[in-house]
């Protein structure tokens, strides 16, 4: 793999580790949509590409709070778009998330049943007003 790469996309592969992410510092744009054998731990490997500015993980079977850990450990300071439909946030766990990933300008998620539209709304939808927000 080239160590020049910048973006990946691996978007339903059977895959079952990102460890490779090492080699690919230079990284800005990954994909691994749908990849169901990538784990809550091997979303670690994140801390390898500092500079990715672009992150798709929807359906992937991933929890928020894992995912929420992973990019609060490993700041992703140059990310500004976040896919992660399928994963069912809670209310702090999204407003944690947009107050640690500070430019973030699209926010894909799910939300958990206690979080409503109506309440999303009127919360982060309202006070983060110039971040596009995808609710699946």
């Amino acid at each position: 793999m080239s160590n020049k790469l910048q973006w990946l996309e691996l978007d339903g592969c059977n895959m079952s580790t990102l460890s490779f992410l090492r080699y690919l510092p230079r990284l800005e744009i990954l994909s691994l949509s749908r990849c169901e054998n990538i784990t809550d731990d091997d979303l670690s490997a994140i801390k390898y590409v500092p500079k990715l500015e672009q992150l798709y993980i929807s359906h992937m079977g991933l929890s928020a709070s894992q995912v929420l850990f992973n990019l609060t450990k490993h700041r992703l300071h140059n990310l500004y778009a976040l896919d992660c439909q399928g994963v069912e946030f809670i209310f702090t766990e999204a407003l944690t998330m947009m107050v640690i990933q500070k430019h973030l300008i699209f926010f894909g998620l799910s939300l958990f049943e206690t979080f409503t539209p109506h309440t999303f709304d009127n919360t982060l939808g309202k006070w983060f007003p110039d971040t596009e927000f995808r609710i699946f």
